[in-house]
């Protein structure tokens, strides 16, 4: 929090100034907060703003001073009704809220009851707690309530979802989303939930039984070796370690079943058109990268992250680089030769690389592609040889730095995301 209050203190004073609040500063209350919980426990859409219960819970060593001046000014400007010293109702035209202070605790929720209903429980832990859920252990990964998290129950928000559909008279597009969202097991989702750790967050969907979404999308676990590799100053890295084959024919069992998916036989004729046009058989691709796919965002030359073509690459793992080199290469003739391209291929270092040439629209810069061992890097070509250069041990990579460092040493999938160098830029 003091962070981003760095970043907006001069107006924050300007707003203090505004409100006519003397020599208070709204900075240093800000600081002054140590932990906040926000709970949303109903949500129902209606014409105008939605009607919802919710309280939010701010800690702070500045609870009396802040409750004293802002209830006293509120009151003052006849924005807010005094309930007792501790309590007010504050009316913003359809919308109002109940504020209470209790302890080192400042309260806002949605109406008298809410508030109350919230403060009458601090201090203990009541029957259907989500402190004693299951499920919300699940969801958190944690047998007792994280310092830092977040737990959302899915099911209302589906439900919703429902309503909403029908609620627009599209009663024809709401049954396909139901059929397609009860063979998905879409129904069967319970719950999600975040945690923050000194190392490491911990994101989890939590389904009541089997979930095929879930079964279509397990295509195999592995290590973090990958994201390890990556070069030190990566943006972000998005490594996942299943199978593009697994993936694909998991995946088109579920979309050619009209039973499960009731626009089938028109996804399976445009299939063919454009396996016809392309002159392969999706299959034949998905068989590539057989040992997962990285997407990796860098900086350019410069430092910048916005130039594009030159702040990225993919990387494609596979288990038959002999296979994957020809299917590459004859996926990338018959697409680039009807447009007046041309594929360049040469060896370096022990290494074949792949080049675009003759294509103007990819005259200022001409996609590449090298086979390093079992990886095959897709980019231009400074990025890609900066993805070569970590890798080997030229450049520091991510692993000098330890950033999986307390996550689980095997995964479906990795993430890494660098908020100093996106702040950096911005």
């Amino acid at each position: 929090i003091d962070a981003m209050v760095d970043m907006v203190d001069e107006g924050l004073q300007s707003i203090s100034a505004m409100m006519d609040m003397g020599d208070i500063s709204i900075g240093s209350w800000l600081r002054s907060i140590k932990g906040y919980e926000a709970a949303l426990t109903r949500l129902e859409l209606t014409d105008g703003f939605p009607e919802m219960d919710f309280v939010l819970v701010l800690h702070t060593s500045m609870a009396d001073r802040i409750y004293e001046v802002v209830s006293g000014k509120l009151i003052e400007d006849a924005v807010a009704d005094p309930v007792d010293d501790n309590e007010m109702e504050l009316a913003m035209g359809e919308f109002g809220v109940s504020v209470g202070k209790r302890d080192d605790m400042i309260i806002l929720a949605s109406d008298q009851r809410q508030l109350r209903d919230t403060m009458s429980r601090f201090g203990s832990v009541r029957q259907g707690s989500l402190a004693q859920s299951a499920e919300f252990k699940r969801a958190v990964g944690d047998d007792s309530v994280p310092d830092y998290c977040v737990y959302i129950n899915a099911q209302p928000w589906l439900k919703i979802a429902r309503e909403e559909m029908d609620a627009m008279g599209i009663t024809a597009r709401a049954g396909s989303f139901e059929q397609v969202a009860t063979s998905l097991g879409l129904f069967r989702l319970g719950s999600m939930g975040w945690t923050e750790a000194e190392t490491h967050s911990h994101m989890a969907v939590v389904g009541d039984g089997d979930v095929p979404l879930f079964q279509i999308l397990d295509c195999g676990k592995g290590g973090h070796e990958r994201l390890d590799q990556m070069p030190a100053d990566a943006v972000f890295v998005y490594s996942w370690n299943g199978s593009t084959e697994a993936l694909w024919r998991k995946g088109i069992g579920f979309v050619m079943d009209e039973t499960k998916l009731p626009m089938a036989p028109m996804i399976q004729q445009q299939m063919i058109g454009a396996q016809k046009q392309l002159g392969m058989r999706f299959e034949d691709i998905a068989a590539v990268g057989t040992g997962g796919i990285s997407i990796v965002g860098i900086p350019d030359a410069d430092g910048r992250i916005d130039a594009d073509e030159e702040n990225g690459f993919i990387v494609i793992e596979t288990t038959d680089p002999a296979a994957a080199e020809a299917t590459l290469a004859d996926l990338i003739t018959k697409a680039v030769t009807p447009r007046g391209g041309e594929l360049a291929i040469t060896e370096e270092g022990g290494r074949t690389w792949f080049r675009i040439k003759g294509m103007e629209e990819m005259r200022r810069v001409e996609p590449c592609m090298v086979f390093d061992g079992n990886s095959i890097i897709i980019g231009v070509e400074e990025p890609c040889r900066r993805a070569l250069d970590a890798r080997s041990g030229a450049t520091p990579s991510l692993a000098r730095y330890g950033v999986c460092k307390g996550l689980p040493q095997q995964a479906s999938s990795y993430a890494y995301l660098s908020l100093k160098a996106i702040m950096t830029e911005s």
